[in-house]
Parts: C-alpha cells; sequence; structure tokens
C-alpha cells in the first residue's frame, strides 16, 4: 500500500512516453524494468515495478538530436493530429 492512501501500486495504472516504439504505437503492460525512463526510475524507486503502464511511442530521435530534448519537445503538427485517435485507442485498451 502507498503511505497513507489505500491503494495498492497493481490498482494503479501509470502513462509515459515510450522512445522505444514507433510514434502512434499505444499499448499496456503491467510491470517491467524502466529501460532509462527517468521518471518510471523515481515511481519504481517509490513503489516497486508491480503496475499497470500505458505507453505512448514516440521513437527514438534523429542522429543530431539529445534525448532529453527530445522528449521536452512539442508534438509536430502531424503528430498533433492524430493525438485524439491515440487517446480513444488508449481508452479502448484500458477498458478491455
Amino acid at each position: 500500500m502507498l503511505n497513507g492512501i489505500k491503494i495498492k501500486p497493481e490498482e494503479i495504472l501509470v502513462i509515459h512516453d515510450e522512445l522505444e516504439k514507433p510514434f502512434g504505437n499505444v499499448s499496456i503492460k503491467f510491470g517491467g524494468s524502466a529501460k532509462g525512463h527517468n521518471g518510471l526510475k523515481s515511481i519504481i524507486t517509490f513503489m516497486g515495478q508491480d503496475f499497470w503502464r500505458l505507453r505512448f511511442g514516440i521513437g527514438r530521435p534523429g542522429d543530431n538530436c539529445d534525448v532529453g530534448s527530445y522528449v521536452l519537445t512539442s508534438f509536430s503538427k502531424e503528430e498533433e493530429s492524430q493525438v485524439d485517435n491515440l487517446v480513444q485507442k488508449a481508452i479502448s485498451l484500458i477498458i478491455t
């Protein structure tokens, strides 16, 4: 149980970006390591690995782009136009 909150880690869904998946790929997964994702590292340190993850693929940056800068960059107009459909896909994954 989380500090004073009556929620078990396995009842939590963490939504995060995923460099290893191409943009547009949405998946759900239980458990696993952080694989270098700093946000997931913090969460795992706090509550362990046993929680659900909703992963939104963002793909890897080009050769001349720093990963840290890339993950903080806004979507392109083309990517932005796909966000509503990706959210609907995510909702479908969650409710099934």
